[in-house]
């Protein structure tokens, strides 16, 4: 896949993204809305930010989306190009950069993703033909991780050095540490993050 972006971002002297076709309705990836395949890439028609439960799920159902892995290719002046068009600030700032490091240090702290890829007309994605799993909440991590079906169906329990006693658990996330305890639906591993808001906000940062 990755040898294929960079020859399509070669030869088209368009940038390039790698997608993968979605495995489950995941609300923590972003996704890429794309059009009718032309050759090894798809013409990308626009990004689309972390989803609700349902968006996922009608993404899934209705096809033509991919996960976002945030892995590009593209000529360096074809990107030049790009930048200085949907990101003139950074283009400008860059051009500066030999003139001292404060240049730079002075521009948005803003990611390739926003600056200039979901602002591109000139994307195409490359189809991911490899295994890939970001490990960002508890729910992915039970793909890599064997669970016990023995009453406790799709579930993960993390407790070490505990003995946690959970008959007809199904799809739940449970996590025990020193301080607190997790317990939340699988489906809604994302809304950790909501817990550290509050937590940040109520100022008990030490559970973080």
């Amino acid at each position: 896949s990755i040898r294929r972006a960079v020859g399509v971002a070669e030869e088209t002297g368009r940038l390039v993204t790698i997608g993968l076709e979605p495995l489950y309705p995941a609300t923590g990836f972003g996704y890429i809305r794309v059009g009718t395949r032309a050759g090894e890439a798809f013409p990308v028609q626009r990004f689309e930010e972390k989803p609700t439960l349902a968006r996922a799920e009608e993404y899934l159902a209705a096809g033509g989306y991919y996960w976002n892995l945030a892995m590009f290719s593209w000529r360096l002046g074809s990107f030049l190009e790009e930048l200085e068009r949907v990101a003139p600030l950074h283009h400008a700032g860059l051009r500066e950069v030999r003139a001292g490091r404060r240049e730079y240090a002075d521009l948005p702290n803003e990611a390739v993703d926003y600056a200039v890829m979901e602002k591109t007309d000139r994307l195409l994605l490359v189809p991911a033909t490899f295994e890939w799993l970001d490990v960002g909440s508890w729910a992915e991590l039970l793909e890599v991780r064997p669970t016990d079906d023995d009453g406790t169906q799709g579930s993960l329990i993390s407790a070490p050095g505990k003995l946690v006693a959970a008959i007809g658990l199904r799809d739940m996330i449970v996590v025990d540490t020193e301080q607190a305890i997790l317990i939340l639906p699988r489906s809604r591993a994302q809304d950790v993050k909501k817990i550290v808001e509050l937590l940040r906000k109520s100022g008990k940062t030490g559970y973080l």
